[in-house]
């Protein structure tokens, strides 16, 4: 395998997984009713497909085929709103994201060309800020789920 193949390789799986992320943020997007949370994912959304168009580019400037991009990254239904389901769906987009810095490191040990890897670099660095975000996030809502059920171990202070 050419070194030329690996970094269009490790590009494709890139894009593909920025469009799974995309899907899974708005996924979760739909179990929310606040509004300011529902702008939140809608945004990481967006973020992760102007990412995925980023390594597009970047993967036609190294002579490789056209990525492959999903005709719908919008789930065909929609799920309850309830606080367990955000729970939930919040858990799994940290997750998401904790695997896509992974990913990324991996292209990292593979692409050392200038502006692909400042691209991975500015990528990365970008999910390290949101997983901190839904690390409190979830934090937050599992508090907020405690409470509702009468499950918090703190007594609440007025």
């Amino acid at each position: 395998m050419t070194l030329q193949s690996i970094k269009s390789k490790q590009l494709q799986l890139l894009i593909e997984d920025n469009f799974l992320v995309a899907k899974h943020c708005r996924k979760t997007m739909e179990t929310i009713s606040e509004v300011s949370l529902r702008y939140y994912f809608q945004k990481l959304a967006a973020k992760r497909s102007q990412f995925a168009m980023e390594l597009g580019s970047q993967l036609n400037s190294l002579g490789g085929k056209n990525p492959y991009v999903p005709t719908s990254t919008f789930e065909k239904r929609w799920s309850d709103i309830s606080e367990e389901n955000k729970l939930k769906n919040v858990r799994r987009c940290l997750k998401l994201y904790k695997f896509s810095i992974k990913k990324y490191k991996k292209a990292l040990s593979h692409i050392n060309d200038g502006c692909c890897r400042e691209i991975l670099i500015r990528h990365k660095a970008h999910f390290a800020t949101i997983v901190t975000e839904l690390k409190a996030l979830k934090q937050i809502l599992k508090e907020k789920q405690e409470k509702a059920t009468g499950q918090g171990s703190h007594a609440e202070i007025e």
